[in-house]
Protein backbone atom coordinates (compact mmCIF):
# COMPACT_ATOMS: atom_id res chain seq x y z
CA UNK A 1 0.00 0.00 0.00
CA UNK A 2 1.31 3.70 -0.97
CA UNK A 3 1.97 5.31 1.91
CA UNK A 4 1.39 8.85 0.47
CA UNK A 5 -2.51 10.18 -1.53
CA UNK A 6 -3.23 12.65 -3.88
CA UNK A 7 -6.46 14.14 -2.64
CA UNK A 8 -8.70 17.29 -3.96
CA UNK A 9 -9.02 20.31 -2.38
CA UNK A 10 -11.94 21.04 -0.11
CA UNK A 11 -13.38 23.68 -1.43
CA UNK A 12 -11.47 23.55 -5.15
CA UNK A 13 -9.87 26.48 -5.09
CA UNK A 14 -9.11 26.57 -8.50
CA UNK A 15 -9.12 23.77 -11.85
CA UNK A 16 -6.61 20.93 -10.32
CA UNK A 17 -6.09 21.93 -6.76
CA UNK A 18 -4.64 19.35 -4.85
CA UNK A 19 -3.02 18.03 -1.68
CA UNK A 20 -0.46 15.52 -1.23
CA UNK A 21 -0.82 13.87 1.71
CA UNK A 22 0.42 10.72 4.16
CA UNK A 23 -1.21 7.77 5.08
CA UNK A 24 -2.77 7.94 8.44
CA UNK A 25 -0.72 5.20 9.69
CA UNK A 26 2.22 6.26 8.60
CA UNK A 27 4.91 8.98 10.17
CA UNK A 28 6.54 10.54 7.08
CA UNK A 29 10.71 10.63 7.37
CA UNK A 30 11.91 14.15 7.60
CA UNK A 31 12.81 14.12 3.84
CA UNK A 32 9.50 12.98 3.12
CA UNK A 33 8.06 15.78 5.06
CA UNK A 34 10.03 18.04 3.23
CA UNK A 35 8.72 16.85 -0.28
CA UNK A 36 5.37 16.86 1.07
CA UNK A 37 5.54 20.42 2.56
CA UNK A 38 7.22 22.02 -1.15
CA UNK A 39 4.60 20.50 -3.02
CA UNK A 40 1.59 21.61 -1.32
CA UNK A 41 3.45 25.37 -0.34
CA UNK A 42 3.93 25.02 -4.06
CA UNK A 43 0.05 24.36 -5.06
CA UNK A 44 -1.23 27.25 -2.41
CA UNK A 45 1.06 29.58 -3.79
CA UNK A 46 -1.13 29.01 -7.52
CA UNK A 47 -4.54 28.91 -5.51
CA UNK A 48 -3.51 32.29 -4.01
CA UNK A 49 -3.13 33.59 -7.05
CA UNK A 50 -5.79 32.36 -8.72
CA UNK A 51 -8.10 34.13 -5.53
CA UNK A 52 -5.69 36.99 -6.40
CA UNK A 53 -7.21 36.95 -10.21
CA UNK A 54 -10.42 36.12 -9.49
CA UNK A 55 -10.63 39.48 -7.11
CA UNK A 56 -8.87 41.83 -9.53
CA UNK A 57 -10.92 41.18 -12.52
CA UNK A 58 -8.23 40.80 -14.93
CA UNK A 59 -9.12 41.03 -18.40
CA UNK A 60 -10.88 37.52 -19.68
CA UNK A 61 -7.43 37.57 -22.70
CA UNK A 62 -4.70 38.03 -19.37
CA UNK A 63 -7.01 35.68 -17.01
CA UNK A 64 -7.21 32.61 -19.46
CA UNK A 65 -3.58 33.27 -19.56
CA UNK A 66 -2.93 33.07 -16.06
CA UNK A 67 -5.51 29.69 -15.77
CA UNK A 68 -3.46 28.40 -18.78
CA UNK A 69 -0.37 28.61 -16.84
CA UNK A 70 -1.60 27.20 -13.45
CA UNK A 71 -3.45 24.32 -15.10
CA UNK A 72 0.01 23.58 -16.99
CA UNK A 73 2.41 23.86 -13.82
CA UNK A 74 0.20 22.17 -11.45
CA UNK A 75 -0.58 19.12 -13.57
CA UNK A 76 3.49 18.82 -13.90
CA UNK A 77 3.29 19.24 -9.48
CA UNK A 78 0.88 15.95 -9.57
CA UNK A 79 2.73 14.25 -12.01
CA UNK A 80 6.25 14.57 -10.17
CA UNK A 81 3.49 13.19 -7.04
CA UNK A 82 2.40 10.77 -8.22
CA UNK A 83 5.98 9.25 -9.05
CA UNK A 84 7.06 10.10 -5.42
CA UNK A 85 4.13 7.98 -4.41
CA UNK A 86 4.90 5.10 -6.57
CA UNK A 87 8.33 5.20 -4.81
CA UNK A 88 10.03 6.55 -7.82
CA UNK A 89 11.89 9.71 -5.71
CA UNK A 90 12.43 7.63 -2.26
CA UNK A 91 15.40 10.41 -1.11
CA UNK A 92 12.34 13.09 -1.56
CA UNK A 93 14.55 15.26 -4.15
CA UNK A 94 12.98 18.63 -4.55
CA UNK A 95 14.85 19.94 -7.64
CA UNK A 96 11.62 19.10 -10.21
CA UNK A 97 9.17 20.72 -7.38
CA UNK A 98 11.25 23.26 -7.16
CA UNK A 99 12.11 24.17 -10.62
CA UNK A 100 8.32 23.93 -11.60
CA UNK A 101 7.40 26.42 -9.19
CA UNK A 102 10.11 29.03 -10.22
CA UNK A 103 8.99 28.77 -13.82
CA UNK A 104 5.55 28.88 -13.01
CA UNK A 105 6.52 32.49 -10.96
CA UNK A 106 8.60 33.50 -13.64
CA UNK A 107 6.44 32.52 -16.69
CA UNK A 108 2.98 33.46 -15.42
CA UNK A 109 2.01 36.40 -17.29
CA UNK A 110 2.11 39.48 -15.39
CA UNK A 111 0.60 41.90 -17.23
CA UNK A 112 -1.54 42.17 -20.32
CA UNK A 113 -4.36 44.47 -22.17
CA UNK A 114 -7.33 45.79 -21.83
CA UNK A 115 -9.70 47.93 -24.12
CA UNK A 116 -9.15 51.59 -23.36
CA UNK A 117 -11.71 53.18 -21.16
CA UNK A 118 -11.22 56.48 -23.22
CA UNK A 119 -9.83 55.40 -26.75
CA UNK A 120 -7.45 57.51 -28.53
CA UNK A 121 -8.01 55.66 -31.33
CA UNK A 122 -9.36 52.53 -33.40
CA UNK A 123 -8.37 49.86 -31.29
CA UNK A 124 -6.95 51.43 -28.54
CA UNK A 125 -5.86 49.70 -25.13
CA UNK A 126 -4.34 49.73 -21.91
CA UNK A 127 -1.81 47.48 -20.29
CA UNK A 128 -3.12 46.14 -17.29
CA UNK A 129 -0.11 44.52 -14.51
CA UNK A 130 -0.64 42.08 -11.72
CA UNK A 131 0.46 43.47 -8.42
CA UNK A 132 3.82 44.05 -6.85
CA UNK A 133 5.16 42.78 -10.70
CA UNK A 134 8.68 44.76 -10.93
CA UNK A 135 9.85 44.24 -14.69
CA UNK A 136 13.03 43.96 -15.62
CA UNK A 137 15.51 45.71 -18.10
CA UNK A 138 14.30 43.36 -20.71
CA UNK A 139 10.80 42.98 -20.04
CA UNK A 140 11.08 46.93 -19.83
CA UNK A 141 12.14 47.62 -23.06
CA UNK A 142 9.33 45.72 -24.62
CA UNK A 143 6.46 47.60 -22.36
CA UNK A 144 8.21 50.53 -23.50
CA UNK A 145 8.37 49.74 -27.31
CA UNK A 146 4.28 49.13 -26.78
CA UNK A 147 3.83 51.89 -24.93
CA UNK A 148 5.35 54.00 -27.77
CA UNK A 149 3.81 52.55 -30.48
CA UNK A 150 0.32 53.14 -28.84
CA UNK A 151 1.22 56.75 -28.67
CA UNK A 152 2.22 56.91 -32.03
CA UNK A 153 -1.11 55.76 -33.15
CA UNK A 154 -2.70 58.35 -31.12
CA UNK A 155 -0.88 61.09 -32.56
CA UNK A 156 -1.60 59.95 -36.20
CA UNK A 157 -5.54 59.75 -34.98
CA UNK A 158 -5.31 63.27 -33.90
CA UNK A 159 -3.36 64.13 -37.36
CA UNK A 160 -6.73 63.09 -39.36
CA UNK A 161 -8.39 66.03 -38.69
CA UNK A 162 -5.43 68.47 -39.74
CA UNK A 163 -4.07 65.93 -42.64
CA UNK A 164 -7.04 67.44 -45.17
CA UNK A 165 -7.47 63.58 -46.30
CA UNK A 166 -10.28 62.51 -48.35
CA UNK A 167 -12.69 60.51 -46.51
CA UNK A 168 -11.55 57.19 -48.37
CA UNK A 169 -7.69 58.17 -46.91
CA UNK A 170 -9.16 58.38 -43.45
CA UNK A 171 -10.72 55.28 -43.71
CA UNK A 172 -7.96 53.52 -44.50
CA UNK A 173 -5.21 55.28 -42.19
CA UNK A 174 -8.39 54.20 -39.66
CA UNK A 175 -8.20 50.19 -40.61
CA UNK A 176 -4.47 50.14 -40.62
CA UNK A 177 -4.55 51.69 -36.66
CA UNK A 178 -6.40 48.98 -35.89
CA UNK A 179 -4.55 46.34 -37.62
CA UNK A 180 -1.68 47.55 -35.92
CA UNK A 181 -3.20 47.82 -32.26
CA UNK A 182 -4.44 44.46 -32.51
CA UNK A 183 -1.02 43.01 -33.72
CA UNK A 184 0.46 44.86 -30.91
CA UNK A 185 -1.93 43.17 -28.20
CA UNK A 186 -1.26 39.94 -29.65
CA UNK A 187 2.75 40.26 -29.40
CA UNK A 188 1.53 41.39 -25.61
CA UNK A 189 -0.78 38.27 -25.20
CA UNK A 190 2.08 36.37 -26.75
CA UNK A 191 5.17 37.41 -24.77
CA UNK A 192 4.76 35.02 -21.89
CA UNK A 193 4.30 31.75 -24.26
CA UNK A 194 8.18 31.31 -23.92
CA UNK A 195 8.31 30.59 -27.82
CA UNK A 196 10.18 34.26 -28.16
CA UNK A 197 13.13 35.79 -25.65
CA UNK A 198 12.14 38.82 -24.48
CA UNK A 199 14.76 41.17 -26.25
CA UNK A 200 12.95 39.83 -29.36
CA UNK A 201 9.95 40.45 -28.65
CA UNK A 202 10.88 44.29 -28.38
CA UNK A 203 12.26 44.04 -31.71
CA UNK A 204 9.13 42.65 -32.96
CA UNK A 205 7.30 46.02 -32.00
CA UNK A 206 9.64 47.37 -33.39
CA UNK A 207 9.33 46.08 -37.07
CA UNK A 208 5.10 45.97 -36.12
CA UNK A 209 5.78 49.68 -35.74
CA UNK A 210 8.04 50.23 -38.82
CA UNK A 211 5.73 48.70 -41.11
CA UNK A 212 2.42 50.49 -40.19
CA UNK A 213 4.85 53.39 -40.27
CA UNK A 214 5.25 52.11 -43.96
CA UNK A 215 1.80 51.86 -44.60
CA UNK A 216 0.97 55.34 -43.44
CA UNK A 217 3.75 57.47 -45.35
CA UNK A 218 2.81 56.01 -48.29
CA UNK A 219 -0.44 57.38 -48.03
CA UNK A 220 1.10 60.45 -48.04
CA UNK A 221 2.72 59.99 -51.38
CA UNK A 222 0.81 60.80 -54.88
CA UNK A 223 0.12 58.47 -57.89
CA UNK A 224 2.80 60.12 -59.48
CA UNK A 225 6.33 60.28 -58.25
CA UNK A 226 8.51 62.37 -60.44
CA UNK A 227 12.40 62.28 -60.10
CA UNK A 228 15.56 63.57 -61.65
CA UNK A 229 18.47 61.41 -61.79
CA UNK A 230 21.51 61.43 -63.48
CA UNK A 231 23.75 59.07 -65.57
CA UNK A 232 26.83 58.84 -67.53
CA UNK A 233 26.93 57.71 -70.80
CA UNK A 234 30.07 56.34 -71.38
CA UNK A 235 33.03 55.49 -68.83
CA UNK A 236 35.09 58.36 -69.83
CA UNK A 237 32.47 61.31 -69.74
CA UNK A 238 33.15 63.79 -67.81
CA UNK A 239 29.60 64.90 -67.45
CA UNK A 240 26.33 62.84 -66.72
CA UNK A 241 23.08 63.93 -68.48
CA UNK A 242 19.70 64.17 -67.01
CA UNK A 243 17.09 61.20 -66.54
CA UNK A 244 13.41 62.18 -66.13
CA UNK A 245 11.32 59.23 -64.40
CA UNK A 246 7.98 59.24 -63.60
CA UNK A 247 6.71 56.59 -62.10
CA UNK A 248 3.22 55.58 -60.95
CA UNK A 249 2.78 54.68 -56.92
CA UNK A 250 0.49 51.59 -56.70
CA UNK A 251 -2.19 50.45 -54.01
CA UNK A 252 -3.47 53.70 -53.11
CA UNK A 253 -6.88 53.79 -51.87
CA UNK A 254 -9.46 55.81 -54.07
CA UNK A 255 -9.56 58.26 -55.61
CA UNK A 256 -5.81 58.65 -55.04
CA UNK A 257 -5.51 55.34 -57.21
CA UNK A 258 -6.82 56.74 -60.67
CA UNK A 259 -5.34 60.07 -62.24
CA UNK A 260 -7.80 62.53 -63.36
CA UNK A 261 -8.56 63.10 -67.42
CA UNK A 262 -6.78 66.31 -66.77
CA UNK A 263 -3.54 64.62 -65.27
CA UNK A 264 -3.73 61.47 -67.79
CA UNK A 265 -3.35 64.71 -70.78
CA UNK A 266 -0.73 66.20 -68.55
CA UNK A 267 1.38 62.96 -68.03
CA UNK A 268 1.02 61.81 -72.22
CA UNK A 269 2.04 65.37 -73.06
CA UNK A 270 4.99 65.43 -70.92
CA UNK A 271 6.30 62.11 -72.06
CA UNK A 272 6.34 63.25 -75.84
CA UNK A 273 8.16 66.57 -74.59
CA UNK A 274 10.34 64.44 -72.95
CA UNK A 275 11.09 62.28 -76.35
CA UNK A 276 11.45 65.49 -78.21
CA UNK A 277 13.95 66.89 -76.31
CA UNK A 278 16.08 63.66 -75.83
CA UNK A 279 16.39 62.48 -78.94
CA UNK A 280 17.06 66.04 -80.52
CA UNK A 281 20.19 66.24 -77.73
CA UNK A 282 20.67 63.04 -78.26
CA UNK A 283 21.18 63.85 -82.56
CA UNK A 284 23.14 66.94 -82.08
CA UNK A 285 25.58 64.73 -80.53
CA UNK A 286 25.60 62.69 -82.78
CA UNK A 287 26.45 64.61 -85.47
CA UNK A 288 29.56 66.35 -83.62
CA UNK A 289 30.79 62.46 -82.72
CA UNK A 290 30.21 61.72 -86.62
CA UNK A 291 30.87 64.81 -88.40
CA UNK A 292 33.86 65.24 -90.73
CA UNK A 293 35.83 67.27 -87.61
CA UNK A 294 35.50 63.69 -85.78
CA UNK A 295 36.34 61.57 -88.48
CA UNK A 296 39.75 63.96 -88.47
CA UNK A 297 40.35 62.96 -85.32
CA UNK A 298 38.27 66.55 -83.59
CA UNK A 299 35.15 66.16 -82.32
CA UNK A 300 33.39 69.15 -82.35
CA UNK A 301 33.18 69.88 -78.55
CA UNK A 302 31.56 72.61 -78.70
CA UNK A 303 27.85 71.25 -79.95
CA UNK A 304 28.55 68.04 -77.42
CA UNK A 305 28.56 70.55 -74.59
CA UNK A 306 25.35 72.66 -76.01
CA UNK A 307 23.73 69.36 -76.17
CA UNK A 308 24.41 68.64 -72.79
CA UNK A 309 23.62 72.08 -71.53
CA UNK A 310 20.31 72.06 -73.07
CA UNK A 311 19.37 68.76 -72.29
CA UNK A 312 19.64 69.23 -68.22
CA UNK A 313 18.44 72.70 -68.56
CA UNK A 314 15.21 71.67 -70.45
CA UNK A 315 15.11 68.32 -68.37
CA UNK A 316 14.99 69.85 -65.33
CA UNK A 317 12.02 72.83 -66.15
CA UNK A 318 10.29 69.72 -67.46
CA UNK A 319 10.78 67.62 -64.40
CA UNK A 320 9.35 71.14 -62.37
CA UNK A 321 6.07 71.14 -64.38
CA UNK A 322 5.98 67.26 -63.96
CA UNK A 323 6.49 68.32 -60.32
CA UNK A 324 3.47 70.44 -59.55
CA UNK A 325 1.20 69.26 -62.35
CA UNK A 326 1.51 65.80 -61.58
CA UNK A 327 2.71 65.21 -57.82
CA UNK A 328 0.74 68.19 -56.60
CA UNK A 329 -2.34 69.56 -58.29
CA UNK A 330 -1.67 72.70 -60.06
CA UNK A 331 -2.37 71.17 -63.56
CA UNK A 332 -4.20 73.89 -64.91
CA UNK A 333 -0.97 75.56 -64.38
CA UNK A 334 1.32 72.95 -65.22
CA UNK A 335 -0.34 72.53 -68.61
CA UNK A 336 0.25 76.76 -69.51
CA UNK A 337 3.93 75.78 -68.59
CA UNK A 338 4.53 72.73 -71.00
CA UNK A 339 3.21 74.85 -73.84
CA UNK A 340 5.54 78.03 -73.03
CA UNK A 341 8.58 75.19 -72.30
CA UNK A 342 7.69 73.62 -75.54
CA UNK A 343 7.67 77.20 -77.31
CA UNK A 344 10.79 77.91 -75.70
CA UNK A 345 12.59 74.67 -77.01
CA UNK A 346 10.82 75.25 -80.89
CA UNK A 347 11.86 78.71 -80.61
CA UNK A 348 15.93 77.51 -79.67
CA UNK A 349 15.76 74.47 -81.89
CA UNK A 350 13.59 74.60 -84.88
CA UNK A 351 15.99 77.02 -87.13
CA UNK A 352 19.03 74.98 -86.59
CA UNK A 353 16.79 71.25 -87.12
CA UNK A 354 15.75 73.05 -90.61
CA UNK A 355 18.77 74.31 -91.63
CA UNK A 356 21.07 71.34 -91.04
CA UNK A 357 19.13 69.11 -92.89
CA UNK A 358 18.82 71.70 -95.82
CA UNK A 359 22.50 72.73 -95.82
CA UNK A 360 23.02 68.96 -96.17
CA UNK A 361 20.36 68.46 -98.59
CA UNK A 362 21.68 70.87 -100.46
CA UNK A 363 25.76 69.48 -100.93
CA UNK A 364 24.58 66.25 -101.87
CA UNK A 365 21.54 67.64 -104.61
CA UNK A 366 24.71 70.39 -105.71
CA UNK A 367 27.04 67.51 -105.89
CA UNK A 368 25.09 65.04 -107.90
CA UNK A 369 23.87 67.91 -110.07
CA UNK A 370 27.17 69.18 -111.32
CA UNK A 371 27.79 65.53 -111.96
CA UNK A 372 24.86 65.40 -114.11
CA UNK A 373 25.65 68.50 -116.17
CA UNK A 374 29.60 67.68 -116.25
CA UNK A 375 28.18 64.10 -117.61
CA UNK A 376 26.28 66.03 -119.82
CA UNK A 377 28.84 68.75 -121.14
CA UNK A 378 31.11 65.54 -121.70
CA UNK A 379 28.88 63.84 -124.04
CA UNK A 380 27.36 67.46 -126.23
CA UNK A 381 31.45 68.16 -126.74
CA UNK A 382 32.19 64.57 -128.09
CA UNK A 383 28.46 63.55 -129.52
CA UNK A 384 30.14 62.10 -132.57
CA UNK A 385 32.17 59.33 -130.18
CA UNK A 386 28.74 58.49 -128.48
CA UNK A 387 25.66 58.40 -130.47
CA UNK A 388 23.67 56.85 -128.23
CA UNK A 389 24.79 58.81 -125.26
CA UNK A 390 24.21 62.42 -127.38
CA UNK A 391 20.87 61.05 -128.70
CA UNK A 392 20.01 60.62 -124.74
CA UNK A 393 22.17 63.98 -123.33
CA UNK A 394 18.96 65.54 -122.09
CA UNK A 395 18.12 62.91 -119.54
CA UNK A 396 20.86 64.35 -117.64
CA UNK A 397 19.71 67.67 -117.59
CA UNK A 398 16.12 66.59 -116.26
CA UNK A 399 18.54 64.60 -113.53
CA UNK A 400 20.26 67.68 -113.08
CA UNK A 401 17.12 69.96 -112.80
CA UNK A 402 15.71 66.75 -110.12
CA UNK A 403 18.65 67.12 -107.89
CA UNK A 404 18.35 71.01 -107.70
CA UNK A 405 14.29 70.57 -107.44
CA UNK A 406 14.55 68.01 -104.70
CA UNK A 407 16.65 70.55 -102.36
CA UNK A 408 14.05 73.28 -103.21
CA UNK A 409 11.26 70.66 -102.57
CA UNK A 410 12.21 70.22 -98.91
CA UNK A 411 12.80 74.14 -98.37
CA UNK A 412 9.30 75.13 -99.36
CA UNK A 413 7.31 72.35 -97.94
CA UNK A 414 8.85 72.09 -94.78
CA UNK A 415 8.81 76.08 -93.92
CA UNK A 416 6.61 75.54 -91.03
CA UNK A 417 6.33 72.94 -88.46
CA UNK A 418 5.59 72.07 -85.05
CA UNK A 419 7.02 71.32 -81.92
CA UNK A 420 6.62 67.39 -82.75
CA UNK A 421 8.15 67.65 -85.95
CA UNK A 422 11.99 68.67 -84.36
CA UNK A 423 11.95 65.18 -84.20
CA UNK A 424 10.37 63.94 -87.41
CA UNK A 425 11.87 66.54 -89.57
CA UNK A 426 14.70 64.48 -89.72
CA UNK A 427 13.05 60.67 -88.51
CA UNK A 428 10.53 61.26 -91.44
CA UNK A 429 13.02 62.30 -94.21
CA UNK A 430 15.43 60.29 -95.96
CA UNK A 431 19.17 60.73 -95.87
CA UNK A 432 19.94 63.13 -97.92
CA UNK A 433 22.04 60.95 -100.99
CA UNK A 434 19.15 58.66 -100.63
CA UNK A 435 16.81 61.47 -100.99
CA UNK A 436 17.94 63.05 -103.95
CA UNK A 437 18.93 59.23 -106.03
CA UNK A 438 14.75 58.89 -105.22
CA UNK A 439 14.31 61.21 -106.84
CA UNK A 440 16.87 61.12 -109.84
CA UNK A 441 14.90 57.13 -110.68
CA UNK A 442 11.39 58.34 -110.56
CA UNK A 443 12.62 61.68 -112.73
CA UNK A 444 14.05 59.04 -115.18
CA UNK A 445 10.85 56.60 -115.00
CA UNK A 446 9.03 59.85 -115.91
CA UNK A 447 11.53 61.05 -118.62
CA UNK A 448 11.50 57.44 -120.32
CA UNK A 449 6.98 57.98 -120.32
CA UNK A 450 7.70 61.23 -122.25
CA UNK A 451 10.20 59.54 -124.23
CA UNK A 452 8.47 56.68 -125.61
CA UNK A 453 5.31 58.55 -125.87
CA UNK A 454 3.26 56.76 -123.37
CA UNK A 455 2.10 60.29 -122.45
CA UNK A 456 2.38 63.96 -123.18
CA UNK A 457 1.78 67.17 -120.92
CA UNK A 458 1.30 70.47 -122.71
CA UNK A 459 1.65 74.01 -120.44
CA UNK A 460 1.18 77.22 -122.97
CA UNK A 461 3.62 76.33 -125.68
CA UNK A 462 5.81 73.61 -123.49
CA UNK A 463 5.17 70.09 -125.04
CA UNK A 464 6.87 66.81 -123.37
CA UNK A 465 6.76 64.91 -126.88
CA UNK A 466 9.78 62.73 -127.60
CA UNK A 467 11.23 64.95 -130.47
CA UNK A 468 10.81 68.24 -127.92
CA UNK A 469 12.24 66.26 -125.23
CA UNK A 470 15.15 65.44 -127.55
CA UNK A 471 15.89 68.85 -128.62
CA UNK A 472 15.02 71.49 -126.08
CA UNK A 473 17.30 71.17 -123.35
CA UNK A 474 15.50 73.76 -121.30
CA UNK A 475 12.56 71.38 -121.42
CA UNK A 476 14.21 68.84 -119.80
CA UNK A 477 15.77 71.12 -117.24
CA UNK A 478 12.49 72.31 -116.53
CA UNK A 479 10.77 68.82 -116.06
CA UNK A 480 13.23 67.77 -114.21
CA UNK A 481 12.80 70.70 -111.55
CA UNK A 482 9.54 69.98 -111.64
CA UNK A 483 10.08 66.15 -111.05
CA UNK A 484 12.11 67.28 -108.06
CA UNK A 485 10.11 70.44 -106.22
CA UNK A 486 7.02 67.88 -106.64
CA UNK A 487 8.74 64.44 -105.51
CA UNK A 488 5.94 63.14 -103.25
CA UNK A 489 3.46 63.70 -106.15
CA UNK A 490 5.71 62.37 -109.02
CA UNK A 491 5.84 59.01 -106.70
CA UNK A 492 2.22 58.42 -106.23
CA UNK A 493 2.16 59.65 -110.34
CA UNK A 494 4.40 57.45 -111.43
CA UNK A 495 3.26 54.42 -108.97
CA UNK A 496 0.02 54.76 -110.21
CA UNK A 497 0.92 54.56 -113.95
CA UNK A 498 3.32 51.14 -113.08
CA UNK A 499 0.09 49.88 -111.88
CA UNK A 500 -1.85 50.29 -114.81
CA UNK A 501 1.00 49.13 -116.83
CA UNK A 502 0.68 45.82 -114.79
CA UNK A 503 -2.92 45.71 -115.24
CA UNK A 504 -2.95 45.91 -118.52
CA UNK A 505 -0.18 43.19 -118.90
CA UNK A 506 -2.37 41.03 -116.44
CA UNK A 507 -5.33 41.66 -118.98
CA UNK A 508 -3.80 40.80 -122.31
CA UNK A 509 -4.70 37.79 -124.36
Amino acid sequence: MPNFAITSGTPLRFAGDFQLAPDSNHQPTSAEKAYLDAVNAAVDVMAADAAADTAARYPQVLLLARQAERNRRVSELEADARKFIAGHNVTGDLTRVTTIRNEYTAKVPKFGTKDSCSPRFEGDFELVFVPGYNPGEEDQAFLDNITEAADELAADKRGDLAGNYSQSVVTFRENQRKTTASALRDQVANFWTGQTPASAAADNVVLTRGRYQALRDRLKRRLFNVKLTSETKKAEDENSVSILDINLLGGLPPPQDTPSPEKQELYVQINKAHTVVRAVCNRMEERAERGLKAWLGYPNKSAQRRARILHTEFLTKLHGIAWIGLELEFTSLAKLALAELRNEFFVLEAGRIKNTYVRWLGAWAGLAGLGFLIAYVVINTKGAQLPWGYDHKNFLLAACGASVGTWASFSIRQVQFSFEDLVMVEENSLDPPVRVLFVFVLTMAACLLFWNSAINIEIGNLSTRPEVFRNSGSAALLVGLFAGLSERALATAISGRAAAFVKGIAGAT
